[in-house]
């Protein structure tokens, strides 16, 4: 029953494809003339489909978008850009699969590998695109976009370390060392975290009420990466398998739920961490490290908030003997099946050089100390598989976590329904 509900639900969703979901990119002010001969290795140049969600049209000096540009001008042909929020874009590339018209060039990220290449969605990539460019991050495709040692995914150039910014001004009147002076003197641990955080979580006016935590963050689950293990992984056959009864699994699950419900040393003023850090109520804020360019430099500019901040790793918790950091990133693939895939595979490799002159350019106001930090952070990559779209990215378990259930029931009753997620996830792989 259930395989006929997602066939029905695929048909249905191809149908809305069809329908008119698509974008073009139009015309730019700054053309470019068009190639004498478009075709690529014998393949003659047509119009491609493109997916990222939340991707619009309307800024022309988007990476993405000037790439897609250049890409029509030199060929000749038009890239429909389809319109999809976070919430349904996966739906719509497994519904453009299953009626038989792919999706051509497919964004991607540490959320839906190798569950995409699992199912067949996106094909190996080496044949047609430069995987040693300097645009593209190998390394980082192979962490996290490889299934079976093949690549189905091209990374961008720049690999993003989950990492803590700091309030160093309310450190310092408190008392607290300098977290980065822990973290180069090897204490920079879970225990020692929890003990600084709990200290800074206070009621400041006196009103009975907490108002300044020593957290603010978004992602309960990538503590499971910091402590280097995850909800489930992949076997040597290349299959998902549950990893619940790994003691590091609750070991992690007892410090994300002090974080949240039993002392609850993580909060937000408001609902949004970086207004929450931005205010004073948070002396840590944790996030990618695209969000210093993206977020944190462009509010100090607008003078959001006026202390000196710091960064620093996540801290690493007992079960991370060997110092891996978690990591965020994010490429473009080919959808199986694309009837152009050495011209989808130009137009990934183009994107993926705007989009690292792009960041090459913001990172100019990123202190050098913060880059050679990241660098270094994106050398030891954990490639945390709970992320995986397989099991909704463990949210379901730490729903629970965070809400104060009992661990070991919460897993009992979690069991269960991600045996289900992970079997229709290696029914696939195995067809």
């Amino acid at each position: 029953m259930k395989k006929i509900g997602i066939k029905i639900l695929s048909v249905s969703l191809a149908a809305v494809l069809s329908a008119g979901l698509f974008a073009g990119c139009g015309s730019s002010k700054n053309t470019v003339k068009k190639l004498e001969d478009t075709s690529i290795n014998g393949e003659a140049a047509a119009d491609l489909t493109f997916i990222r969600p939340g991707q619009g049209t309307d800024d022309k000096n988007d990476a993405v978008i000037k790439a897609i540009t250049e890409y029509e001008q030199l060929y000749g042909v038009k890239v429909q850009v389809i319109s999809a929020d976070y919430d349904t874009w996966t739906t719509k590339v497994l519904s453009a699969s299953a009626s038989g018209s792919p999706i051509d060039v497919i964004f991607g990220s540490v959320s839906e590998y190798p569950l995409f290449a699992m199912k067949g969605y996106t094909q190996p990539i080496e044949k047609y695109i430069d995987t040693n460019s300097e645009y593209m991050s190998r390394s980082a495709s192979e962490a996290f976009f490889a299934f079976k040692n093949q690549i189905y995914c091209a990374a961008v150039s720049d690999v993003s370390p989950l990492v803590l910014y700091y309030n160093k001004d309310m450190l310092d009147q408190s008392g607290l060392d300098d977290p980065m002076e822990l973290y180069k003197n090897g204490e920079w641990t879970f225990d020692t975290f929890k003990q600084m955080c709990k200290t800074l979580t206070v009621d400041t006016d006196g009103d009975g009420n907490t108002d300044r935590w020593g957290l603010c963050c978004w992602y309960p689950w990538a503590w499971l990466g910091a402590n280097h293990t995850a909800l489930c992984k992949i076997n040597e056959n290349g299959l998902y398998e549950l990893n619940l009864s790994d003691p590091a699994v609750v070991q992690t699950s007892e410090f994300v739920q002090d974080m949240y419900y039993t002392s609850k040393w993580r909060g937000i003023d408001g609902d949004n961490i970086y207004t929450s850090f931005y205010q004073g109520r948070n002396a840590f804020l944790q996030e990618y490290s695209w969000s210093e360019t993206n977020n944190i430099i462009p509010a100090k500019k607008a003078k959001q908030f006026d202390f000196e901040y710091g960064v620093v790793p996540t801290p690493y918790g007992p079960n991370n003997t060997e110092k891996t950091n978690v990591a965020h990133a994010s490429g473009y693939g080919i959808g199986t099946g694309s009837k152009n895939p050495y011209h989808a595979g130009k137009l990934i490799e183009m994107i993926l050089k705007s989009v690292s002159e792009e960041a090459k350019e913001k990172n100019k106001e990123v202190p050098e100390e913060n880059l050679n930090l990241y660098k270094e952070l994106g050398k030891s990559i954990f490639n945390d598989t709970f992320y995986d779209s397989a099991i909704k990215n463990g949210s379901e378990y730490f729903d629970l976590v965070c809400g104060g259930s009992n661990i070991q029931t919460s897993l009992s009753s979690i069991k269960p329904i991600y045996e289900g997620y992970i079997e229709d996830a290696n029914e696939a792989a195995q067809s």
